[in-house]
């Protein structure tokens, strides 16, 4: 048996928010509270959006759950964790909160759903329902078949390093801004 299956945050909402923070890193050196520095303004630029894209990075796209026949595999910003199907005995979905319930501990992890987007779209503010329902399955699958109690991790692909493709950005405006702010 073979259940396989993905929950990712926005990546429309982290792709957005990581456009913004490259233009904003590309006007911070020209704060009036940085003048004087001596340090080159692309230096600033650079420095300080790639420290937030990374933020971005591992925090918003490449956070994921995914669940196979042997169980859940989370994905935070700076760890990974395996939980076998076996020692999972309930999931609860409130908000935006996927709670896995063992016998030894709540583990949590969590997706987006933003307030305004969830009264704007009926489908979107049906996201938790539809992320239980899909997991409950999956563990009802899980647990009427005996499957081996260990299985090595399976991280997918990380493809978001692709947003520092954003770094062209911040290369560009950061000379821009310094032509039209006095």
């Amino acid at each position: 048996m073979d259940i396989n299956g993905q929950i990712r945050r926005s990546r429309l909402i982290n792709w957005l928010a990581a456009a913004i923070v490259a233009i904003l890193a590309s006007y911070v050196p020209y704060d009036h509270a940085l003048e004087g520095l001596a340090v080159p303004p692309l230096l600033i630029s650079l420095t300080l959006a790639v420290v937030l894209l990374e933020l971005i990075r591992r925090g918003g796209l490449r956070a994921r759950l995914t669940w196979n026949s042997h169980g859940v595999d989370l994905v935070y910003a700076f760890r990974n964790r395996h939980i076998n199907w076996h020692d999972i005995n309930d999931i609860q979905v409130a908000s935006s909160r996927i709670n896995l319930i063992t016998s030894a501990e709540t583990v949590s992890w969590e997706f987006d759903q933003p307030w305004l987007l969830s009264k704007l779209s009926p489908r979107y503010a049906r996201r938790a329902d539809h992320h239980q329902q899909v997991l409950q399955e999956a563990m009802a699958a899980a647990h009427t078949v005996d499957l081996p109690t260990q299985a090595p991790m399976e991280v997918p692909a990380d493809r978001s390093f692709w947003v520092y493709t954003l770094l062209i950005l911040v290369v560009g405006l950061t000379p821009w801004f310094g032509s039209i702010i006095p």
